[in-house]
């Protein structure tokens, strides 16, 4: 009976051990992740315990209780094994979201360098044509039609108008939001920009990307659910008081009955994806750079704000 006590106390607190050690690899996830990833090896030592008391006040024979103390003092290497294959396969995500980020900036740069090639040749041609239109005015005004020389400035105004324009001044995100919005075009989605965004923006190209690229992939994902001619998207990015705040709505797919019309959820720390891959990304950004993820569920409509701290220069 001493003996089987001796077995039983070593084995449950080999399990107490590991438990701890595995709470110390998860130290600084938020409380509600840690008691998710504790809870089964908790319920594997409420098992063995209970399984041990029992073969104990039953006296059941040897064979038994050493089965039982056998696979209690694996449960703790194995829980060890399975959460260093979990922690690998999320750096792997990581991993291969942030290569799919990179792809995305290098292909926004290259079509920001097509686009400045073509802004160039546009520019050229611009300034010919605003020139052909001065000089027609200023002959217009020597020979007194001041009817007609008026007639061609608006002209000479029009031509410079209709030049190209930009979603922001940033090169990197304002090429990504035209790659996004040629496929809204495609999409027949209505796609609102009013992105107040300079080139100095103190945050990583690829973060900004990947602000930006997730809002949008996540928004045109749920206007695909909707019928056309309902589907709008509008960004909004400012940078104010040292912060950059992005505001994001558009069209979504009506909650399922049951569901809370109305859900906003904060993120300042919470690393669990909650509504796919790409609001985990936006929540790593926000945990990052002291922010906060905010996301709305509303008569049709779905509202996300991200908020990010600048660096300090």
């Amino acid at each position: 009976m001493i003996v089987r006590m001796i077995i039983a106390v070593g084995v449950l607190l080999l399990m107490c051990a590991i438990m701890a050690v595995l709470a110390r690899r998860l130290r600084g996830v938020p409380p509600r992740r840690l008691l998710i990833n504790l809870l089964f090896p908790f319920s594997q030592l409420c098992i063995v315990a209970f399984l041990f008391y029992y073969a104990i006040a039953y006296e059941l024979p040897f064979w038994m209780f050493a089965l039982v103390a056998v696979v209690g003092a694996l449960c703790g290497p194995v829980d060890l094994v399975l959460f260093k294959a979990l922690e690998e396969s999320e750096k792997r995500e990581l991993s291969r979201e942030r290569v799919r980020l990179l792809e995305e900036q290098l292909q926004a740069q290259e079509q920001y360098l097509r686009r400045l090639s073509a802004d160039i040749d546009e520019a050229r041609r611009v300034r010919e044509d605003v020139a052909r239109e001065l000089a027609a005015v200023d002959d217009l005004l020597q020979r007194q039609e001041a009817e007609q020389a008026s007639r061609g400035l608006m002209k000479a105004v029009g031509i410079m108008d209709s030049s190209c324009k930009r979603s922001c001044e940033h090169q990197v995100v304002d090429a990504l939001v035209s790659m996004k919005a040629a496929v809204c075009a495609e999409r027949g989605i209505r796609l609102e920009l009013d992105l107040a965004l300079a080139d100095d923006v103190s945050l990583p190209s690829v973060e900004l990307c990947a602000v930006f690229s997730n809002l949008l992939d996540n928004a045109v994902s749920a206007c695909g659910k909707v019928p056309e001619g309902a589907r709008f998207i509008k960004l909004k990015a400012r940078v104010d008081a040292g912060y950059l705040a992005v505001r994001m709505e558009n069209s979504c797919a009506p909650a399922e009955p049951g569901e809370a019309r109305r859900a906003p959820r904060r993120s300042r720390g919470d690393r669990l994806p909650e509504h796919g891959w790409g609001l985990n990304i936006l929540k790593t950004l926000a945990d990052r750079h002291d922010g906060t993820l905010e996301t709305v569920q509303e008569d049709g409509v779905y509202r996300t704000t991200v908020l990010l701290k600048l660096d300090a220069r």
